[in-house]
């Protein structure tokens, strides 16, 4: 496996790329739900339960709580409470914590190092418009993310930071639209 650093002129790509939500963080992540609360069905195992909701959690509503609740109801017949809905809102966090355990044994395992220093202008794409900032720091909470400053709001000259994934930000051809906000 080829574990190096290609640049493609401006874009950074890594090779293995970054860990994604995929069915094995789903479940591994919902098998720690049904574990920490067998109430959920106690008809079921574990193993079970957190087959069935990695297989009803395939669209965009469906780390939702109180939607994997409706869709166990609907498909499944599961008897549904307040608390079930409760339980069920975890998911989403323990999908999270599963995905960043993920990147981080990702950056670990690879040596991935940040691609461009800090100071330095990159573009990255914000909602659907590209922005320009300026690498202000590694950003210590997510693994292999900067920490950019920007003016997001041009006309109101409004300074934001805004966390990209080091492959999801690449060097501004210019400095047009960036600020000097040292």
């Amino acid at each position: 496996m080829d574990k190096t650093v290609q640049k493609n002129i401006n874009r950074v790509v890594f090779n293995p790329p970054r860990p994604q939500i995929n069915d094995e963080i789903k479940y591994t992540a919902a098998l720690k739900l049904a574990k920490d609360n067998p109430e959920l069905n106690e008809e079921l195992s574990p193993e079970e339960i957190a087959t069935i909701i990695v297989e009803i959690a395939v669209d965009c509503c469906s780390r939702d709580g109180y939607y994997l609740a409706k869709k166990l109801d609907d498909v499944y017949m599961w008897d549904i409470y307040a608390q079930s809905v409760e339980i069920l809102e975890s998911y989403d966090y323990l999908v999270n914590a599963e995905l960043k355990k993920a990147q981080e044994e990702w950056v670990k395992t690879n040596n991935i190092q940040p691609p461009f220093p800090i100071g330095t202008k990159v573009t990255f794409m914000w909602g659907y418009e590209e922005h320009v900032g300026v690498i202000d720091n590694i950003f210590e909470f997510d693994p292999a993310f900067y920490l950019i400053k920007t003016d997001l709001k041009k006309e109101s000259k409004t300074i934001a930071y805004v966390n990209k994934a080091f492959e999801d930000c690449w060097l501004a051809e210019n400095d047009e639209g960036a600020q000097n906000y040292e």
